[in-house]
């Protein structure tokens, strides 16, 4: 999946930043994720996932993870692809993606349903989906897009982790389109 490789590019290598809610960090795969996950994360197979095992994490490994617990966006893809705007719609795609690597896949969810006026669950359902279609249609790909990347800013400032806050807009804002 060349996403995946997208949001390794993104992510990094090794981080243990004290301030970090989620601990040590590889490609973006914090212990605080990697201890739920021990059979893919238990990398030296001493029965414990810890630090160890995340600065052993192969960017392989990561990929994986990516795929296997954060991409969760296949029907999104399917009605933008229905809309007709391949162009456009690989981006909502890839940023939804890109945001569940770093919030999990509830949080992106939810902000592309307030990004689309729909009550935010964190399902992707049939009203969900719905909503999205509807509003690319009657707005436009890119201003849905616009609305999901200004939705995750907000989240992101709602953390109250002021240090990480101009990387994560950063990160965000890459996703931003310009709107016809």
């Amino acid at each position: 999946m060349d996403m995946a490789a997208e949001i390794l590019r993104n992510e990094g290598g090794f981080v243990d930043n004290p301030d970090d809610k989620g601990g040590p960090t590889n490609y973006g795969i914090s212990l605080r994720f990697a201890v739920q996950h021990p059979k893919l994360f238990d990398l030296n197979k001493d029965g414990v996932v810890d630090k160890v095992d995340i600065i052993s994490l192969t960017p392989e490994i990561a990929k994986r993870a990516y795929v296997l617990f954060f991409y969760r966006f296949e029907n999104v893809q399917d009605v933008l692809d229905d809309i007709g705007a391949p162009e456009f719609a690989g981006n909502i795609v890839m940023q939804m993606f890109d945001f569940a690597v770093t919030s999990g896949p509830s949080q992106a969810i939810k902000c592309l349903q307030r990004s689309v006026n729909t009550p935010d669950d964190g399902e992707l359902g049939p009203n969900t989906l719905n909503s999205l279609k509807i509003a690319c249609e009657m707005f436009s790909i890119p201003l849905v897009n616009n609305n999901l990347t200004d939705e995750r800013i907000k989240f992101y400032e709602a953390l109250g982790q002021p240090q990480f806050l101009d990387g994560w807009k950063k990160r965000a804002n890459k996703y931003r389109m310009e709107v016809p």
